[in-house]
């Protein structure tokens, strides 16, 4: 983890006569309480936010046996550090986001960046969408509530509210509790 030259925190507060620490490493000065301990009971833990605070969140998680996904509202992780990484000399914010990822991908992180399904906004594959669409101008209803009903009947975990950031598609959300897909349907969403 490569230091990004914020001193917050270490030479800020060495000048205070207070302990050192890091704003990108919540264990220095800690280094004596031990690493992670591992959970009694590992559960299923949604991150909802993949900027560094969730990617640090997800990696403790992991480390303590649960089993994580990070969900994103956008299409990739770093949340705000890419804009910072922006002006000159700023570019080591992106390298810590880099590092982050990294360490999420040894742990095995699952992401899921937003879209109708739960993928990335543009898929490689736009054929992926075609099976909901069909589905959903089968029923007349929006693929938003296609993917929703097909999420809730694959079982009770964790999905993604595709559109979250558009009120109307929210609402438009609810009611794919009440589209019930047939056999049929599910095999052909997969």
């Amino acid at each position: 983890r490569r230091c990004i030259a914020c001193n917050d925190g270490c030479i800020g507060t060495l000048f205070g006569d207070r302990p050192i620490r890091c704003a990108l490493n919540p264990t220095l000065g800690r280094e004596y309480e031990g690493g992670v301990k591992k959970a009694e009971l590992p559960r299923k833990v949604a991150v909802v936010g993949a900027g560094p605070a969730g990617l640090y969140a997800a990696m403790t998680a992991k480390e303590a046996g649960h089993d994580v996904t990070v969900y994103e509202k956008s299409d990739r992780a770093g949340g705000q550090f890419y804009a910072a990484a922006i002006p000159p000399c700023k570019g080591e914010l992106a390298d810590f986001i880099a590092w982050q990822k990294t360490q999420c991908a040894k742990l095995g992180i699952a992401f899921v960046c937003w879209s109708p399904l739960g993928g990335f906004r543009k898929p490689k594959d736009e054929s992926k969408f075609d099976p909901f669409r069909e589905v959903a101008a089968a029923h007349g209803v929006s693929y938003q509530q296609v993917v929703l009903a097909w999420e809730l009947a694959k079982g009770d975990h964790m999905f993604v509210i595709p559109g979250a950031h558009r009120p109307e598609t929210i609402l438009d959300s609810l009611n794919a509790g009440d589209l019930e897909l047939t056999d049929e349907e599910l095999a052909k969403l997969g």
